[in-house]
Order: C-alpha cells, then structure tokens, then sequence
C-alpha cells in the first residue's frame, strides 16, 4: 500500500527452500508462533530466541559505475506516539531519526517504508508521529505498506493513501518507475496478529497485473514473510505458484522478521529487509539499505543504524533471471 507524500504518481547458489540458504542459515520454522509474540510484547522475550551469525562483509573488488533509480528501502520502524518509548534496549524514534539523517543527505529517488509502521496496534498518534519523524524526507516520494502491527482505517485515514479500488478490502497499488513496475501488495491479516495474507481477491488482481504487462521487470513489496515459516504469508504456496512461472518478476522485498537475509528460487531474488525499530534475536543487525535498481540488476547496500552493526557495509548484486 504506497503512500505518495509528495503526490508523485551473480550468479548465487538457490537453495531448495527459501529457509535453506547458505547467507542465512536460520530455520525461521523453529521459531513458533508462541515465541514470537512473546517476543514483540516484552524485551526480556529476546533473550529465549536463538542467535543469528552475522553476516561478514563482502566488499566488491571493483564497484561499477552506478545507474538507474536509487531507493531507500525501510522496514519495521514500530514508531509510537510515544517518542521516547524502547523495546529491549532500543529507542525506536531515535533510530528512525537515525536513518533519516542519514538517507536526506543521499538524496534517494524513492523511499519505501515496508510494513509495522505503527508501534504495535496502529494508532492514529503513532501514524502522526511517524510524519513528523520522516518530514525532512517530505520531497522524496514515499511508498508504504501494511504490517501486522498496523490498523488499516487508521491508516488510510491518517496518511494520502492512493490504492487500486479493484481490491476491496486490500490497500494495493501499481506504479511504472523508470525501467520497473513495482506492486506494492497488502499483507495484513489482523492487527497485533502474527500471520498475514493476500487473500483470493488481491492474489487475483496481482495475477491480472502481470499477465497485463509480461515484459517490464517487476519488484513487489509486501510485509509479510513469502515462506514456510509459522509467522509469515497463509497463502504462500499460492503466492509462489502465482509469481515463480512469470519470469518479470525479479525481486520480493518483504520485512517482518526482522533479520537480514537473502535466497534465491528458481533465479527470483527474494530480500528480508532488516528493521529500524529493535531487534526480536541479540545478533541481528539494525539498519536500511541503498538500492540502487538498474533495467538488468540491482546493487544493494546494508547501512547500520549505529555504525557497529556486524552486517554494516555489507554489499549484494542481485542480477535478474531471464525471461526464459
């Protein structure tokens, strides 16, 4: 569910599952339902999770001359109406104001906020909040989706939402971005509620949108997890029929774990954004990454929210599979 603030309309090794990556090597399927609410209602929560390795960083020995649209892509800031409100040991508004710091001075493209904008129940105050922390950014068009921890009224009435009405009870939306067409889908299920979903009607508009337009290489962004695990999409499996056949489809960014990780199936890049807000494991890393979205590719870049983050630095190219 973009929100338009400023009124703007490798070759890696694929594992067998997405949660059988050689970046990652976390098994999110161990990690129950239970354990992770438990693990978003108190701090003390984060120390029965297991530990995450960090990730060295790799950098490239030569770095190309940089093209194409530039992002900001930014997930789980869990912002409350409470500005000095922390989960464990982290200020959630200090780290938003972190990360704006940072990214204004960059000058982006385009900002994409992907999911839990909200602290943990979608409060209106939360969602002002939020503006106000973000408003240096106000010139940067700005995209948002839907978390678990967001409420769809109050969002759609606190923020310049623009969604497709050919979904209903969905907030979704299409953009053509330079060489990219971007969908930007809707995987709230049930505010404060682990699982998420697309549901029959949105997974039928994603279906006509890319059989409309086979040809442009398409990025989508929704929240939720699009994996096997417990607390991700119900309707993965549908979800990966629909987008695995159609070879436009290059690359899925999604949030929600909050950890950083990368996998490839059947040449489809998919992308874990780390979060701003707090860390639900010790050793995961809190930051944003630089994007730079190229017609054949994508370069991204893990910047750390404290400069001490194991994964700071931390560099990717994400080639796009063919068409065949």
């Amino acid at each position: 569910m973009p929100v338009h603030l400023n009124g703007q309309n490798t070759t890696e090794s694929q594992p067998t599952s997405p949660l059988d990556t050689a970046d990652r090597p976390i098994d999110l399927a161990k990690l129950s339902r239970r354990s992770f609410i438990a693990a978003c209602l108190a701090g003390c929560s984060q120390a029965a999770l297991p530990s995450v390795p960090p990730m060295a960083p790799e950098p490239l020995a030569k770095k190309p001359e940089r093209r194409g649209e530039t992002w900001a892509l930014l997930a789980d800031p869990h912002i409350s109406r409470k500005l000095d409100r922390k989960f464990g040991l982290s200020c959630m508004a200090d780290n938003l104001r972190r990360v704006v710091d940072e990214v204004g001075p960059l000058a982006p493209d385009q900002l994409l906020v992907n999911g839990d904008i909200g602290y943990m129940h979608g409060r209106t105050e939360d969602y002002a909040a939020f503006l106000e922390l973000v408003s240096p950014l106000r010139a940067i068009p700005t995209h948002l989706t839907l978390g678990n921890h967001d409420h769809r009224g109050r969002f759609v009435q606190s923020l310049p939402v623009a969604h497709d009405v050919a979904v209903s009870e969905k907030a979704v939306s299409s953009q053509r971005i330079n060489d990219h067409r971007w969908l930007f889908l809707d995987s709230l299920d049930e505010t404060h509620s682990v699982r998420g979903s697309l549901g029959p009607a949105q997974r039928a508009w994603l279906e006509n949108c890319l059989n409309d337009d086979p040809h442009t290489p398409t990025i989508l962004c929704l929240h939720h997890n699009p994996d096997l695990s417990p607390v991700g999409l119900t309707d993965y499996d549908e979800f990966e029929r629909l987008v695995l056949p159609r070879r436009q489809v290059k690359l899925v960014l999604f949030g929600h774990t909050h950890i950083f990780r990368t996998w490839q199936t059947d040449g489809l890049h998919f992308v874990n954004l780390p979060a701003i807000g707090f860390r639900l494991r010790p050793l995961t890393s809190l930051g944003w990454m630089a994007a730079n979205v190229e017609p054949d590719r994508a370069w991204l870049t893990f910047h750390g929210i404290t400069g001490k983050e194991l994964e700071n630095g931390v560099e990717k190219e994400l080639r796009w599979r063919s068409y065949s």
